[in-house]
């Protein structure tokens, strides 16, 4: 029987939506858009970038990129669907740095 779309949409996918892009769906994407339009958005010309986990887990970086001018991109990607995350986002992302191993990762960085 053909049920209506919109009914899908608020029954099936809707309530489960936040959960699927807010695991590694959504960093991938940000990712995707981060390596396209880095340049053109914040004027930054990557030559590379991805995640970043320490060793033993327990430090992430969501995206860790290296600017071709020299120094580095360091970058939060939070999912949410209800409230701005700017400055709780922000902090994290600057006491995770404070952790990284390299010197050159935690000085002088760029932020997105």
């Amino acid at each position: 029987a053909f049920r209506d779309p919109v009914d899908v949409w608020r029954e099936r996918i809707e309530p489960h939506l936040s959960e699927y892009l807010g695991g590694q769906v959504f960093e991938g994407v940000c990712g995707q858009w981060l390596q396209k339009h880095a340049y053109a958005a914040r004027g930054l010309a990557l030559e590379s970038a991805g995640r970043w986990w320490s060793r033993d887990g327990q430090l992430e970086i969501d995206v860790l990129g290296r600017l071709t001018g020299g120094g580095y991109l360091l970058g939060e990607c939070e999912w949410s669907a209800s409230a701005p995350l700017h400055s709780r986002a922000f902090a994290a992302l600057r006491a995770r740095q404070e952790r990284l191993p390299e010197a050159r990762w935690r000085e002088g960085s760029e932020y997105i």
